[in-house]
């Protein structure tokens, strides 16, 4: 929730940075929050504790408030005035889509782990898979 909470009150800001710097400026900044974020996951998930974690993801929702929003407004104000309302249902849309792919590829890599070790306590869920996904013919 405090993530939350900090994205919702990032979106203003990248906002206002967005009427006062242009579109440039909140875009380049939010990624480069987010992948500080993944970066730091990614070396450093099996040392941290709950609190970092949720420090860390955080940083990553100030980053995607600061961002989202600029993306979005600079790509509907590309459209015709006509346009708005098909051009707003179509990125909702589409970020609905991303979420539930992006939600069943965590499931997909998070289960097998979790089938073979058990599914008590973190370890499952942070170990790889040992076996691929995926096999190819």
């Amino acid at each position: 929730m405090p993530a939350g909470i900090v994205g919702a009150l990032m979106s203003v800001v990248g906002g206002r940075l967005y009427d006062d710097k242009g579109v440039r400026f909140p875009i380049i900044t939010g990624a480069n929050l987010m992948a500080a974020e993944l970066i730091t996951f990614a070396c450093l998930s099996q040392q941290m504790s709950d609190l970092v974690i949720s420090l860390v993801y955080i940083i990553y929702m100030t980053g995607m408030g600061m961002s989202i929003g600029a993306i979005m407004t600079n790509a509907l104000a590309s459209l015709k005035p006509d346009f708005s309302a098909q051009g707003n249902a179509f990125l909702n849309t589409i970020q609905q889509f991303a979420g539930a792919i992006g939600t069943s590829l965590t499931s997909a890599i998070v289960a097998p782990s979790q089938a073979k070790y058990g599914s008590k306590g973190p370890r499952p869920t942070a170990s790889a898979p040992s076996t691929p996904l995926f096999s190819w013919p």
